[in-house]
């Protein structure tokens, strides 16, 4: 199916209302949610190298700061990600409702 009008009024019925910080833009496959998600991991290992190699150098705030710090980053990640499957899932299912009703309107 073309990405027609039917995906403009789209990302404005999603629960995240585009205040997450992530791009509306519904992936295109399974495959593109899980180059998506493999992605938010690798900025997730970056920064949390990034944090202790500033880390060593600081060296003041302790293991405890640092640890609650990455947890912190930790559930951002995975808010972020079950955002995406869930606004994914949603396009999953508004295609096959939308490419029901055609089918409908094809057979009458």
């Amino acid at each position: 199916m073309s990405s027609a009008p039917g995906r403009e009024g789209a990302s404005s019925g999603s629960p995240s209302g585009g205040s997450a910080g992530y791009d509306l833009e519904e992936p295109a496959s399974l495959a593109d949610a899980e180059a998506a998600a493999e992605t938010a991991a690798e900025t997730a290992a970056e920064t949390a190298a990034e944090g202790e190699a500033g880390e060593g150098e600081a060296g003041l705030d302790g293991p405890d700061a640092l640890v609650a710090k990455l947890e912190a980053e930790r559930d951002e990640y995975l808010d972020a990600l079950r955002r995406l499957q869930a606004d994914f899932e949603n396009y999953r299912k508004r295609m096959i409702r939308q490419q029901t009703e055609q089918l409908e309107r094809a057979a009458q």
